[in-house]
């Protein structure tokens, strides 16, 4: 009898030990696990003109905590009126494929040496690529990464401006711990000469980036709910070892019954 009495207890424990540990798994963010957050950053170029061919700096940072897979992906999009210069970006590796007249491209990630050395929580690693100016300069282009690896992907994309403003510097997402979010500073020396946003210079082809907004702070309150779920499992599990105490007791009173019999 003490053993049958033995094993329900165990088996209540067990059941509500299993149910609080998948309550808390519930319960937890979807970016509570391991990932990258891949950002990237570009400065305007300005004074551009038809014919130029243009040096545009583009960074690259991984605020962690992870770094990216192999499955990112870097695609441009080139500013109306200018075509990419494929060697400028590829290097001959054969990380990219271009597409519309070298108008547009999509490159793997881990092939493009200019960015090999990001580093989760590191500081922003800065390439560049080359536009040639084809015509008429109208709509700003854009340059983002994409990876399975990043949940947050609001500071996944940047504009390529010419003769226009410097687009917003990137924020981390709220996975990251502060202490990873760096001042990105450059990492070689730039062909074209970082600067603080001015005035645009009046060209015919002037025109401002509009697609950057900086990304609005993340508030706490799934953190607060996931104490309170935590407190309620945590709660059932004591009560539920109770039981199995309780259990446990009136299986050795019962014993002692028949033994008194």
């Amino acid at each position: 009898m003490r053993e049958r009495g033995t094993s329900l207890a165990a088996r209540a424990a067990t059941v509500l030990l299993s149910a609080t540990v998948l309550v808390l798994g519930a319960a937890l963010p979807s970016w509570a696990a391991s990932k990258a957050d891949l950002a990237l950053r570009s400065y305007a170029v300005r004074e551009v003109k038809l014919g130029d061919t243009v040096t545009m700096r583009l960074g690259l940072v991984d605020y962690g905590p992870d770094a990216p897979t192999s499955s990112a992906r870097l695609s441009l999009q080139a500013p109306r009126g200018t075509r990419l210069v494929p060697a400028s970006v590829n290097s001959g590796d054969g990380g990219c494929q271009f597409y519309s007249q070298n108008t547009r491209a999509v490159c793997t990630l881990s092939r493009l040496g200019q960015w090999k050395d990001v580093q989760p929580g590191g500081p922003m690693v800065w390439g560049t690529i080359q536009l040639t100016v084809v015509g008429k300069i109208g709509s700003v282009g854009s340059a983002s990464v994409s990876c399975t690896c990043d949940p947050y992907s609001r500071n996944n994309r940047t504009a390529l401006v010419l003769n226009g403003n410097n687009p917003p510097a990137p924020k981390p997402g709220p996975q990251t711990s502060p202490t990873a979010a760096r001042s990105p500073s450059p990492s070689a020396s730039p062909s074209v000469a970082p600067s603080e946003p001015i005035p645009a210079v009046p060209t015919e082809a002037t025109v401002t980036a509009t697609d950057g907004s900086t990304p609005p702070d993340e508030d706490d309150s799934g953190v607060d709910l996931l104490f309170v779920i935590g407190g309620v499992a945590v709660a059932l599990a004591l009560a539920g070892l109770g039981f199995a105490v309780y259990l446990w007791r009136n299986s050795d009173d019962e014993e002692g019954d028949g033994d008194d019999e």
